[in-house]
């Protein structure tokens, strides 16, 4: 199952302008009962108010059913032990059919009851079968949600502190390398345009080793875009520069990274990263591991042929335990690396179709020749054209690494 495409096409669902949150969230889960993979055929939501989940509205092939409310004493029963937002149901509200199942999702902010936190509100899907590919694509989707809602209330209130912004432009400004960097026989560029004033991207070059013998580059990919994940994205950079001192492998690097945006951010937060290393190896040895980054695109010189990076684990964030694994490719005279976030490949045009991969191979494939610098602004201009009437927008990297030596 294609998490990101997911992800992606309800992004783009949710990033059209609705009058209030319920139209906001119908449009979403009507969007999901009518996507196969997930052979989901109902969705239903709660609305939390006066000590109890107020029954909203429902669709799909149960879109008739008499959905009661639910009380904060049920919803503990219904949960028991258990702090995660998604609770696999046992036949609920006296629905008789024993071959589906049924999954609760809490969703939005939390409020503090009794010492308890609890969603704002609350999705019931009802599907036709349950595993962990599925599980994990309902906490995306109830990630996305969360996040939208969010979006919503600040959008809601217009008085936007605009020299505070531009402070956080400038901090963010400041984390981000310089665009050209040059290692051991390897050139490399990198450039970021975000979204909107500030955004949820972010690269860096990282010097590691005792004698700087190393050198990281990683790239990563905040969900959303705008102030929060820009703040999310300074934290996350932040914290891998600091990490980055210390002499641990990447997978074990990736792990904590982890843990840590586990730990501290919503379980609305999660972010796709992509970390490699290169050294002063005369194989061009280059070690990496993928938090759910879309691949990137390794190109041989020597015979044009494209290779993709594909991931090596799931995005940080929603699952504590993720385990990363590490694997290599080697760098000949002439090869070039792409990495890249998804606003790039899934820029839009008017038409909804999105740049895509191809592309992207064949403006790599043309300008192989060119310096790292000319081929991201070449591959970037092309994009730029491609999606000029299409409102929705993304933030948009590209790091390009050739070695020369």
């Amino acid at each position: 199952m294609e998490h990101r495409k997911i992800n992606k096409t309800l992004e783009i669902i949710a990033s059209k302008n609705y009058s209030n949150e319920t139209e906001l969230i119908e449009s979403i889960l009507n969007e999901i009962i009518n996507y196969s993979d997930l052979n989901i055929h109902t969705a239903a939501f709660w609305q939390y108010e006066n000590n109890k989940y107020s029954f909203v509205s429902s669709n799909g092939k149960l879109k008739d059913f008499n959905f009661p409310d639910i009380s904060i004493e049920q919803y503990d029963l219904f949960r028991g032990d258990s702090k995660d937002r998604i609770t696999i149901l046992d036949k609920p509200f006296n629905i008789k059919n024993s071959d589906d199942y049924f999954t609760l999702l809490g969703v939005g902010d939390r409020t503090i009851i009794n010492g308890k936190k609890y969603h704002e509100k609350l999705i019931l899907f009802i599907s036709n079968q349950i595993n962990d590919d599925i599980q994990f694509v309902l906490n995306i989707i109830a990630t996305i949600i969360g996040s939208k809602l969010q979006q919503q209330k600040i959008d809601a209130n217009k008085q936007y502190l605009i020299n505070e912004i531009e402070k956080a432009q400038e901090i963010q400004k400041s984390i981000l390398p310089d665009h050209d960097f040059k290692f051991a026989g390897y050139e490399m560029f990198g450039v970021t345009l975000p979204a909107e004033l500030i955004g949820g991207d972010f690269f860096d070059y990282l010097p590691t080793g005792d004698e700087h013998e190393r050198l990281g580059i990683v790239v990563g990919d905040v969900a959303s875009h705008g102030l929060s994940a820009a703040a999310e994205a300074m934290y996350i950079s932040g914290a891998i520069r600091m990490a980055s001192t210390f002499q641990i492998n990447i997978s074990s690097f990736l792990k904590k990274i982890n843990q840590l945006v586990n730990k501290i951010f919503a379980d609305d937060k999660f972010c796709s990263l992509f970390y490699g290393e290169l050294s002063n190896n005369k194989n061009g040895l280059f070690l990496y591991a993928s938090a759910g980054h879309n691949p990137p695109m390794f190109i041989s010189a020597k015979t044009g042929e494209i290779k993709y990076l594909k991931p090596t684990g799931p995005v940080l964030g929603p699952a504590k335990n993720a385990l990363y694994e590490t694997e290599h490719i080697n760098f000949d005279i002439g090869d070039v690396l792409l990495i890249y976030s998804d606003g790039i490949t899934e820029a839009n045009d008017e038409n909804y179709n999105f740049f895509g991969d191809k592309r992207v191979e064949e403006l790599l494939k043309r300008n192989i020749h060119l310096t790292p610098k000319e081929i991201c602004y070449n591959i970037l201009t092309e994009v730029m054209k491609f999606s000029a009437k299409h409102r929705f927008n993304d933030d948009k990297t590209l790091v390009a690494i050739k070695r020369y030596q």
